[in-house]
């Protein structure tokens, strides 16, 4: 990927073991922008970045053991209603 400043980018990631979180990103080898977040709790992507706000970064940086699962339920119910309506509309 190539950043805005012309330089080439490499993929990164910071992890929470304890919570099973994983934060995955680019970094510009030139000017270290990071960019193009994606927060994944027990393997499932619970929210990304868009645009030049860092919402996958700042619940990274805040994550504890509720946070966690509370993401992880959501993302659980938000996947069975998509489930749900994508059979009603068959």
């Amino acid at each position: 990927m190539q950043c805005k400043c012309g330089s080439e980018t490499r993929q990164n990631e910071a992890v929470k073991g304890r919570l099973s979180a994983r934060l995955e990103f680019q970094v510009c080898k030139a000017c270290g922008c990071v960019s193009d977040a994606e927060l994944f709790v027990k393997g499932v992507k619970v929210t990304e970045e868009t645009g030049t706000q860092a919402t996958a970064r700042l619940l990274f940086d805040t994550l504890d053991a509720e946070a966690a699962e509370n993401l992880e339920a959501a993302q659980e119910q938000f996947r069975s209603e998509s489930v749900e309506l994508a059979g009603e509309s068959k």
